[in-house]
């Protein structure tokens, strides 16, 4: 089941050549890949998935740069964000460190100057969907922002 990727469109201005026809989550038998185009793209586990929940829009606390980032201090330095809208997002808790491909905005795989295809870890992640219900009943969680969520985003600030 492929789950399309929320994206604003002004979001779009500063990820050129991302479109959501190349922004997806997947669920595929036991794994979850997700893809932004080609700045992010991971194949993940499904048994190393420990919760998922709809998150709130997270702003002022928060904001979140649209496209790929990391060490939001509020949300925990081990978490990745891959949004291109603050609507539809969903975090997602891993029971151990799974891993992604990034490559930044503006890098192209032969580049010499970029840091090209990197490869990062990490234990939460945190997508813009669509359609975020439909994806946490595919994965088997419906959880609507869990208290256990806001306390570590404000122990952390």
């Amino acid at each position: 089941m492929d789950f399309a990727f929320a994206i604003d469109p002004e979001a779009c201005v500063n990820l050129p050549g991302l479109r959501t026809s190349s922004a997806r989550a997947a669920i595929d038998g036991s794994t979850l890949t997700v893809d932004f185009g080609e700045l992010f793209h991971s194949e993940i586990a499904l048994s190393a998935v420990s919760d998922a929940r709809e998150i709130p829009d997270p702003r002022p606390e928060t904001y979140l740069a649209m496209g790929v980032s990391a060490a939001v201090s509020t949300l925990g330095y081990d978490t990745v964000t891959v949004a291109g809208s603050y609507q539809g997002l969903v975090e997602i808790d891993f029971s151990q460190d799974v891993a992604a491909r990034v490559r930044p905005p503006g890098d192209t795989p032969n580049s010499d100057a970029g840091e090209g295809n990197g490869a990062i870890t990490f234990r939460h992640l945190v997508l813009s969907l669509q359609d975020p219900g439909s994806f946490l009943d595919a994965l088997g969680r419906r959880n609507q922002g869990s208290p256990e969520t806001a306390a570590r985003a404000v122990s952390a600030q």
